[in-house]
């Protein structure tokens, strides 16, 4: 479902605390909501965050924004829902989850100083959206595996970041959203014993997230999926049906620019029955000739010795430890539409 979010709020709160903030000088922040206009040319514009509180426990992200155009200045509220309720994000919401949500929320808020309501909270603009979801990787399917596969993909006007080897993951990067594949078990072992009897291999537990990170974007996809640009509040976005539509345009689509994928185990048998001709089975064979003892990257650096860019990129097929990884993302897609919470107890 969702994870992290970022409501903005319009008007419909009170500040009850400004201490809360940083502030230029003292009463300088509160000015812009008891006498908004006063003095107004020398102070045109107003960003203020909420400090942080180093008590160990998890806390929202506040914003205030006062600017020339606003007339009440705007609260933003980001936060990650799963931690908001469990203290953790590998724990996941269901759509019943909604009312607690919206309750802990409104009594964070009052206990860091923002009075706010229940109605306002739930018609509250999103403004932001990371939907995420984990996969227990059936066995000997591992993180490495799933993230050499969608590396060979490629998703529209995004564009693929270099894999941080120190925390493997595969990134589609652009100015509004991020498709991010990762492995999420280092966050497991902190987690109490009994989230551990799960019994998940380290390198097993794989997590996929969907980001929307600007307003535009989150009307752009719901009018894709046949709703109004409208339904951007946050009652209507922690919406399961939503979540699935996004899950499945994404992994589809990263399914549908993957190359051809051949099994290393059957790799005669399927170059055959996939392909007509005698040239493309050759083709074929002679690019994959060079997987055969080296990982993706440096058979493409020994490719490359042999056949032009431009044959590399016509005749792009990928050699596969596992014949179940020839499918994975697809296999993703029977999960999200059964989806059941993981880690709930």
């Amino acid at each position: 479902m969702i994870d992290t979010i970022k409501l903005l709020l319009a008007q419909g709160y009170k500040i009850l605390n400004y201490e809360l903030f940083k502030n230029y000088y003292s009463g300088y922040l509160k000015g812009f909501f008891e006498a908004p206009y006063t003095n107004y040319i020398g102070r045109k514009c107003l960003i203020s965050w909420s400090l942080p509180i180093k008590d160990g426990k998890y806390r929202l992200r506040l914003i205030i924004i006062k600017n020339r155009y606003t007339g009440y200045p705007y609260l933003y509220i980001e936060f990650s829902i799963p931690k908001l309720l469990f203290g953790n994000n590998i724990q996941e919401v269901c759509e019943k989850d909604f009312e607690i949500i919206v309750d802990k929320l409104l009594a964070e808020l009052k206990e860091m100083g923002v009075s706010t309501t229940k109605e306002v909270i739930e018609q509250a603009i999103v403004k932001k959206v990371h939907y995420s979801k984990n996969f227990v990787l059936p066995m000997p399917l591992s993180c490495e595996d799933v993230f050499g596969m969608v590396r060979e993909s490629s998703f529209p006007r995004c564009k693929l970041l270099p894999s941080e080897k120190s925390y493997g993951n595969v990134i589609f990067n652009s100015k509004s959203l991020r498709v991010l594949f990762y492995n999420k078990f280092e966050e497991v072992k902190q987690f109490p014993n009994h989230l551990l009897r799960f019994g998940i291999g380290e390198n097993r537990l794989l997590r996929v997230e969907i980001q929307y990170n600007k307003e535009y974007k989150i009307k752009s996809i719901l009018q894709r999926f046949g709703y109004s640009k409208n339904d951007n509040t946050f009652k209507e976005m922690f919406d399961l049906a939503k979540f699935k539509k996004v899950f499945d345009y994404t992994l589809r689509t990263l399914h549908k620019n993957m190359p051809d994928m051949i099994s290393k185990s059957n790799i005669n048998e399927e170059v055959i029955s996939l392909y007509k001709t005698d040239s493309q089975k050759a083709k074929v064979l002679a690019v994959l000739g060079f997987q055969q003892n080296k990982n993706p990257v440096e058979a493409k650096e020994e490719a490359r010795k042999v056949f032009s860019e431009n044959f590399l990129k016509t005749h792009n097929y990928i050699l596969v430890e596992d014949e179940n990884i020839q499918f994975a993302l697809l296999k993703f897609l029977q999960e999200i539409e059964n989806y059941v919470p993981l880690f709930r107890t």
